[in-house]
């Protein structure tokens, strides 16, 4: 699975316009600063690039909560994206969310009750199966943005979204860096 063209021209239009804003906003700025600015300059990019995934809109409202990362993300975006961007990021009730975390934990509850109940000796292949799939879904969640408030099915497609997103990422600014390489080479 690759991700197609039209995604890396839109990646690479948008993350070029937050190169240019993070470089006339900042002229006398350290190192790190520069660094953290091209990052979110690619973070923002990608997410607009997307279709609008779970993943995207975290980005986007995670790093529009920030004040001084505002004008940025509204440059690159523009006015209309970011609007269409907040108003998905909304949609998704918090009382929702903590309807279905309160639902997890009753049901890890229940099942480490049911584990302990049998012997102490020998523990089921599927108990063990299930305190893996556990342990590894708790780690996408971790690493996929906006993955915290996913159920198991959608982290799984949004984390293969995700992926083919950040490959595609990968690919664009390798091949920018070697553009960049060849200009100032010759």
């Amino acid at each position: 699975m690759q991700a197609s063209n039209s995604f890396k021209r839109t990646f690479l239009k948008k993350f070029l316009v937050g190169l240019q804003q993070t470089n006339l906003a900042s002229k006398n700025i350290s190192l790190f600063e520069r660094k953290n600015a091209i990052k979110l300059s690619s973070d923002i990019a990608l997410a607009s690039a997307g279709d609008g995934a779970n993943w995207s809109r975290a980005i986007v409202t995670n790093a529009s909560k920030q004040e001084k990362n505002k004008n940025l993300v509204k440059n690159i975006l523009g006015e209309v994206q970011l609007d269409r961007f907040t108003k998905l990021q909304n949609k998704g009730s918090s009382l929702t969310c903590k309807r279905e975390t309160c639902k997890r934990i009753l049901r890890r509850s229940r099942l480490e009750r049911r584990i302990r109940k049998r012997s102490p000796k020998r523990v089921a292949g599927s108990a063990v199966a299930k305190i893996m799939l556990k342990k590894r879904s708790r780690f996408l969640k971790c690493v996929v943005p906006g993955g915290e408030l996913m159920d198991e099915f959608s982290l799984i497609d949004e984390t293969i979204d995700y992926i083919l997103s950040l490959r595609a990422q990968v690919d664009v600014m390798h091949r920018l860096a070697n553009a960049f390489k060849h200009c100032i080479g010759k």
